[in-house]
């Protein structure tokens, strides 16, 4: 066979039915599952359908006209963060306004130009999108209102169309919202209770909370393989191009998830697919599912493909969620998920049992990326100092404030105390470090900085860091931080950003709302003068700083310039702390607050299939009128 990565994408068969005289060579399956569709299929215990209303029909070779929705609900919420959410703070696209942003609905486009078959006779309707950055809990009456709105939004797509027959769903997994256990499942069982609809396709980051809940709403299911994330798009395009197939009536594919939720809950960065076992686990994942998925991206990720894993007959995906901590309800923790044919998944919950177990049994021997250690405070200090007298640029992670992971981004407590490491003079008259704090969220102070970058750009007092306004007690140094004599240098990004020389050693960026570094193109907002390239210390508010190293040099940079940089991790005060604050509603048991748990996984079961209001109303009916008449 020649070399699958060189293979475009489109032109790969998308499903995989074992070995066949040649076991190399994978070949579409058209009607593969025909077993399964040989009668109307349910999930198990579910009752039986009946009407339009029935997910779990046999589906019919027709050519008429389906309808697919898309929907989007994102956001990553961090319960240790006081600051709500509101859904104000969201983007939020319905219809066209969704369909024509290129950023959030483009994937769409390229499938269709990449794979036309696929959209043979398919109606696609955008519908809703509502994206926040990480943040807080939603409100409960904001979270309310989405709901409200999206079930408005498809039933009047509904009013315009026979039926829906599937709608694709972009979630992240790690949503809050007051008083609500699952905010994801609640919005997928929103979806099924405001109109009927066949099958159901989700996307999500490998950092969320599946639930069995969740899972008994959705049909398939495909998960992030890459932290860092580099495969977001080719996850959203997986789950709509595999919800596709398996509605072309030629094909006749009925998928189900399998299911096992794993009592473990493990910091993020400790598991980086780039290295390790994470490496180890999301390329034994990829390497289990059908050959196309095999991509470029996922090759320079988590490595090349391990020729002594066969590929799964009739499973579809193979997803791990790592868990979001920083919430306290009890869906938090790991999860396997697997997205197969219904006949086979008795024998694919037998591997995602085998998956399950490989986790737990190597839960403690997960660490910290090698080349970004995670250190406390003091000796992130001293690492910063020597690797500075080394001729070494230092990235230096505030891991408590990590806004990339929910918290407000506004506690100054790194920002204190490298001014005053800075302030002191050090021995032998070394100099100290020019350092960029990149950057620190507070409105008020932006809005100050501006005004005064009209006039004499001196503010005698400036106070920064918002954590006292919002009710936050981080401990000692978090409090909000007094400026003297602070020098504005510029406002930048279209007014959200100031560049303020708080001391001659240090200059810091100040953000309306927070904001983590990922790309040059963040980079490039803080224009030419302010390059992060031309300070010695650059401090940023997120995890897994290594990833920034190519982006924080200019474009073009040799390859040895990311050498001279050294990478660090510090564990400060925030919402994003650790060891974590208690969580009294976690699942008891749960590593590592249990260490000397026992635990040994079970099977994979198909989740109990969620029944729509209107049908569970129907059935209960249907039941008293049968008593009332026996």
């Amino acid at each position: 066979m020649r070399g699958l990565m060189s293979v475009p994408l489109h032109h790969r068969p998308l499903f995989w039915q074992g070995p066949t005289s040649s076991p190399a060579v994978p070949r579409i399956l058209k009607g593969h599952f025909a077993h399964d569709c040989a009668t109307p299929m349910r999930r198990p215990h579910s009752p039986q359908h009946t009407g339009p209303a029935s997910s779990r029909q046999k589906r019919t070779e027709t050519t008429e006209q389906r309808t697919v929705a898309i929907l989007s609900f994102a956001l990553e919420s961090n319960v240790f963060n006081p600051t709500p959410r509101r859904l104000s703070d969201f983007q939020v696209l319905h219809g066209q306004a969704y369909e024509k942003d290129e950023r959030q609905a483009g994937f769409v486009r390229r499938l269709r130009a990449a794979e036309p078959g696929l959209f043979a006779d398919v109606e696609v309707s955008f519908v809703s999108l509502y994206r926040g950055w990480c943040g807080g809990l939603i409100p409960a009456e904001d979270f309310a209102k989405m709901k409200q709105e999206v079930s408005a939004a498809l039933k009047a797509l509904l009013g315009r169309r026979s039926k829906i027959d599937g709608i694709c769903l972009d979630l992240h997994g790690a949503m809050g919202a007051s008083g609500s256990e699952d905010p994801e499942a609640e919005l997928a069982e929103a979806v099924r209770d405001a109109v009927p609809v066949g099958l159901l396709a989700a996307s999500f980051d490998l950092h969320g909370n599946f639930s069995e809940r969740l899972g008994g709403a959705l049909d398939i299911v495909a998960a992030y393989k890459t932290f860092p994330h580099d495969d977001m798009e080719e996850t959203k395009t997986k789950a709509l191009r595999m919800l596709l197939h398996c509605l072309q009536p030629q094909n006749a594919i009925q998928p189900t998830l399998v299911v096992i939720t794993i009592p473990v809950i493990l910091p993020g960065d400790k598991i980086v697919t780039t290295e390790g076992y994470g490496q180890k686990l999301y390329r034994w994942l990829r390497d289990l599912e059908p050959p196309c998925w095999r991509t470029p991206v996922l090759t320079k990720l988590i490595g090349p493909v391990d020729e002594s894993i066969e590929p799964k007959a009739n499973l579809l995906d193979a997803s791990f969620f790592v868990g979001h901590g920083h919430e306290d309800t009890p869906r938090v923790g790991s999860a396997v998920v697997l997205t197969c044919s219904m006949a086979a998944a008795e024998e694919h919950g037998a591997l995602a049992q085998e998956l399950a177990q490989w986790y737990w049994d190597r839960r403690a021997d997960f660490t910290y990326p090698a080349e970004s250690p995670t250190v406390s405070w003091e000796e992130a200090v001293q690492e910063l100092y020597a690797a500075f007298d080394r001729g070494q640029r230092v990235l230096l992670g505030d891991l408590g404030d990590n806004a990339n992971a929910g918290t407000s981004g506004d506690v100054p407590f790194v920002c204190r105390r490298l001014l005053e490491q800075t302030s002191a003079p050090r021995n032998g008259g070394k100099p100290h470090p020019r350092v960029l704090i990149a950057g620190l969220a507070d409105e008020a102070a932006v809005r100050a900085c501006t005004e005064a970058a009209k006039a004499s750009r001196v503010l005698p007092r400036l106070m920064i860091g918002a954590g006292h306004a919002i009710g936050a007690d981080y401990g000692e140094g978090c409090e909000a931080l007094e400026l003297q004599d602070a020098c504005v240098q510029a406002i930048v990004n279209e007014g959200l950003w100031a560049i303020v020389e708080a001391s001659p050693n240090v200059t810091i960026v100040l953000q309306r709302s927070s904001w983590a570094f990922f790309s040059h193109a963040d980079v490039e907002r803080l224009t030419g003068d302010f390059h992060p390239s031309k300070y010695d210390v650059v401090v940023v508010k997120r995890g897994n700083v290594a990833s920034l190293v190519e982006p924080m040099l200019p474009i073009g940079s040799p390859p040895e310039e990311a050498a001279k940089t050294c990478c660090i991790m510090a564990t400060t005060p925030g919402a994003n702390s650790y060891p974590m604050r208690p969580r009294p509603h976690l699942r008891p048991g749960m590593y590592p607050e249990s260490p000397g748990r026992e635990w040994a996984a079970p099977a994979g079961t198909v989740p109990p299939r969620y029944e729509p209001r209107k049908l569970k109303k129907s059935l209960q009916d249907a039941q008293r009128f049968k008593l009332q008449t026996s």
